[in-house]
């Protein structure tokens, strides 16, 4: 009886992770509009994975990432080589954070990309080294238990782009 217990209270955790994702970003109040003094450095994307070591057994987490929204501009959001089953949700409607809910009722184990995360390049001059930071995270296993998690922020620097992944350590 227990298994389906653990099962039921995943898909209320699931359920209510997507209405407030839902919900966040329908009434966000955001009104999409080109700013025209990007030019063409718009062209430019870069792909930031959001990386989790020492995983054992994850069931679902929770964050933000932080971003300097004056360099760049979030374009979209996918399920990483660790995270290919999992369901993933992402709130990308306030300028500088994208707010990530990803649930997985096999579990995540190992070492890897959770997410990759797909930015314009709005600013290629800078400000460099532009933080990518983790804030608000919460990850739990399986069974609905909180995990102790050390966030690792990352980095965008110049003059090439190169990416510092931000990262979540598990293997406290």
């Amino acid at each position: 009886m227990r298994p389906v217990l653990a099962i039921v209270a995943l898909a209320v955790i699931i359920t209510a992770v997507v209405i407030i994702l839902l919900a966040t970003s329908t009434f966000g109040g955001t009104d999409e509009a080109e700013d025209p003094g990007t030019g063409d450095v718009g062209e430019l994307t870069l792909v930031v994975p959001i990386e989790i070591s020492g995983a054992e057994q994850v069931g679902g987490l929770q964050l933000e990432l932080l971003y300097n929204e004056s360099v760049l501009q979030f374009e979209s959001a996918a399920a990483g080589s660790l995270a290919q089953n999992a369901l993933l949700e992402t709130d990308g409607s306030t300028p500088g954070t994208l707010r990530v809910g990803l649930v997985d009722a096999a579990g995540i184990n190992g070492d890897g990309a959770l997410v990759n995360v797909t930015f314009e390049v709005v600013a290629a001059s800078g400000p460099f080294p532009s933080a990518l930071g983790l804030a608000n995270v919460e990850v739990s296993d399986v069974n609905l238990r909180d995990l102790v998690v050390t966030p690792n922020d990352g980095a965008v620097s110049s003059p090439d782009l190169a990416v510092s992944a931000p990262g979540l350590d598990l293997s406290n």
